[in-house]
């Protein structure tokens, strides 16, 4: 992550500062726990970590194709782009903060 939802989280004006270091937890749990294991899982159940010659982002590439193989393999690699932008689009949005 970024490293900056402590400082977020510290300029927040709060009468529970418990509550507010609950909340801030959870984007840490979802990133970590949910977004990366759910990552893992697919490029494991697919298999992709065994292919040769595949490396970074062509190993989930392969995953979400494998995965979602009732879609064309473009409509899958588009999906993952998507995911892709938004996730640069918020990190840039995160440190502007």
């Amino acid at each position: 992550g970024l490293g900056s939802a402590p400082i977020a989280a510290a300029a927040a004006k709060t009468k529970e500062p418990v509550r507010q270091g609950l909340v801030t937890m959870t984007g840490t749990f979802i990133d970590t726990i949910i977004v990366c294991t759910l990552t893992g899982l697919s490029i494991v159940m697919m298999d992709s970590y065994k292919v040769v010659g595949l490396e970074g982002v062509q190993v989930t590439t392969h995953a979400f194709q494998n995965g979602l193989s009732f879609l064309p393999a473009e409509v899958s690699s588009f999906i993952l782009m998507v995911c892709l932008v938004f996730f640069a689009f918020t990190t840039i949005l995160g440190w502007d903060y």
